[in-house]
């Protein structure tokens, strides 16, 4: 598994260079995010579709993929925001679901014998997280150019895209405040301020910076801070912790029906000032360079991983990867350094006079109000149409995002996995890779999977699906299968119990685990439009600008 290189910014304002367009009658060209695709899938598609002269294109922000999809590319992956904006401008290709033949899932995930024929089919396909963001959004204008009925109006979004992957941000810790007073180091001292053993104590982001400029100032933090430097995360936190304290709404600008539009207000450069101070207050923070900030978020999730930064603030796949030991420790990398890395992540800690306990050092919460989006596959709608090639985009579409998700994962008569000649989304070669498009993207990229039988067999990996509020969602596990998932069959071997070349206890790897699970799942908000912010709105550029600057001034003095 790699780690991307870059997450995404949306009010980036950065002036990309000027490409010459690329379109032409002859060529296909699939645009993303830098490194923002599994390798391996991204030869199979040249190699798939080189008879349709296949090209892939990067680029960083949404402001440059709005530059130059509508001359350029067929296929784009936005993030919801900007498919809602294009959508309602008439720019998009309804999804024609019927084409990708796949079967309907029940409420469980099992197949159904029914073939996908629509939209609304497909909501069937995706996590209750995915099905929330899909239909957040006013789409009215969509709807009438393109005839979509009342009926498929219900699966919002999914007329004109493809999910690809989910975010949210989290802060991550290192438990060891001072390694040189670690036997003096109380449990109660730091993780249960915001934080109980499981990680799963909800907090707010307001509670999680006070007391983290407390440490920074007192010197418990010794070492630095590590935060993504996009300043449209940051604002976005900000405004979270602004409404949390003002008691109002974070988007008192949606329709009477609940849905998000484009962002109508106006925010001048002082106005954006007082609310970065929520999270960037210079005159809070007494310690000089004790915040490490860089907009490349594989810098910052390594910084982390080497335990140079004692906290993080970033979107969860960053933290996965920085719990699996960054791009030097990964087991991917060496499994011999992966085993050096955890053990000096793991730690003895004084739970009381009598008993002491060895636990990973690295933690994470995740605030109960923060930013959770999406990116999804697009299809542009006049230059397909133009160059005959929406077959092409719908087959590239489903060999990234579709391809085996619609196999069920478990047998729903007497709940066990299905047996060996079943097709299972992640099933291998005889090289032990994944076969399916979107099983071989995830083990790369690592972010929250927006399919429901991906979801189920990562979360499946906890020994206890409770504590996520699983069971209406995925009722068709039982518990002799739980413990068996994507982290459970990747790190078997460092457990003492699974194998001799182990080096952890049982409990130790069932922690750990658990770490990771934390780490990757987003919890369903059913009421999504209430915690929705900026992160997810279009912008007037007036307003980016405005931020910008703001942002600007506020890091000058740190």
């Amino acid at each position: 598994m790699k780690k991307i290189s870059k997450l995404f910014s949306i009010f980036s304002i950065f002036i990309a260079p000027s490409i010459v367009s690329c379109s032409s009658s002859q060529s296909f060209y699939l645009a993303n995010y830098e490194s923002y695709i599994s390798d391996d899938l991204l030869s199979e598609l040249e190699n798939e579709f080189s008879s349709s002269n296949f090209n892939y294109r990067t680029y960083s922000t949404n402001e440059d993929l709005e530059r130059n999809f509508l001359t350029n590319y067929d296929v784009a992956i936005p993030s919801l925001y900007l498919a809602a904006k294009y959508a309602n401008e008439g720019k998009l290709l309804p999804i024609d679901w019927e084409s990708f033949e796949l079967h309907q899932l029940d409420e469980n995930g099992i197949q159904k014998p029914e073939m996908i024929k629509n939209a609304k089919d497909a909501l069937t396909l995706f996590t209750p997280q995915t099905r929330n963001q899909l239909t957040a959004y006013w789409l009215e204008d969509a709807y009438k150019i393109d005839n979509i009925d009342e009926i498929n109006q219900e699966a919002g979004l999914l007329n004109y895209c493809v999910p690809y992957f989910l975010q949210d941000v989290s802060f991550g810790y290192n438990l060891s405040i001072e390694d040189k007073k670690i036997k003096e180091l109380k449990w109660n001292d730091y993780i249960n301020h915001i934080s109980n053993l499981n990680n799963s104590l909800q907090s707010s982001w307001n509670e999680i910076i006070k007391y983290l400029y407390e440490k920074i100032n007192d010197g418990s933090l010794k070492e630095r801070t590590a935060i993504v430097d996009d300043y449209s995360t940051l604002y976005s936190i900000a405004r979270i912790m602004q409404t949390e304290n003002d008691e109002t709404t974070v988007n008192p600008d949606y329709t009477k029906s609940g849905k998000l539009k484009s962002y109508e207000g106006n925010l001048s450069i002082e106005e954006s000032f007082d609310t970065l101070k929520y999270l960037f207050n210079f005159n809070q923070i007494k310690r000089k360079n004790s915040i490490l900030l860089n907009s490349d978020s594989n810098t910052i999730l390594n910084d982390f991983a080497k335990n140079f930064s004692q906290a993080i603030i970033s979107y969860n796949g960053d933290l996965l990867y920085a719990m699996q030991g960054g791009d030097d420790f990964s087991y991917t990398t060496n499994e011999k350094d992966f085993q050096e890395w955890m053990t000096k992540n793991l730690i003895t800690i004084k739970e009381n006079e009598t008993s002491k306990k060895r636990d990973f050092k690295l933690k994470l919460v995740k605030p109960d109000q923060t930013l959770s989006v999406m990116d999804c596959m697009v299809i542009n709608k006049e230059l397909t149409t133009k160059k005959g090639t929406v077959e092409t985009a719908h087959e590239v579409i489903k060999k990234i995002g579709l391809e085996g998700s619609d196999f069920s994962l478990y047998e729903s008569s007497e709940n066990k996995i299905y047996p060996e000649e079943r097709e299972l989304i992640f099933d291998t070669n005889e090289d032990d890779e994944y076969i399916y498009g979107p099983m071989l993207n995830f083990d790369y990229v690592n972010y929250t999977s927006p399919l429901l039988t991906i979801n189920a067999y990562v979360m499946n990996s906890s020994s206890d699906l409770s504590k996520y509020e699983l069971e209406d969602s995925y009722s068709s596990f039982s518990i002799e299968e739980q413990s068996n998932g994507y982290f459970t069959e990747l790190f078997s071997w460092i457990n003492q119990t699974e194998s001799k070349n182990g080096f952890l206890s049982e409990e130790e790897y069932n922690n750990y685990i658990e770490t990771l699970i934390n780490t990757y799942y987003i919890s369903e908000e059913k009421d999504y439009t209430k915690y929705i912010n900026l992160l997810n709105k279009n912008l007037p550029d007036l307003v980016k600008n405005n931020i910008s600057w703001a942002w600007s001034s506020i890091k000058s003095n740190l």
